[in-house]
């Protein structure tokens, strides 16, 4: 996915791409740090609010 992938979507398209792509690998990585599954999944949600 590329930066042209997201051109003229809405901020609401465009982060829910970015979460279909990203999140389950994005979850996995905190997980190695949190060692914990619902502190992984906060962690990623938080990410993906600051993204937003």
């Amino acid at each position: 996915m590329d930066q042209e992938d997201l051109c003229g979507l809405s901020k609401d398209m465009q982060i829910e791409k970015l979460m279909t792509r990203f999140g389950e690998e994005l979850k996995r990585l905190t997980y190695t740090y949190v060692k914990d599954h619902a502190t992984a999944e906060d962690v990623t949600q938080e990410i993906f609010l600051k993204v937003f």
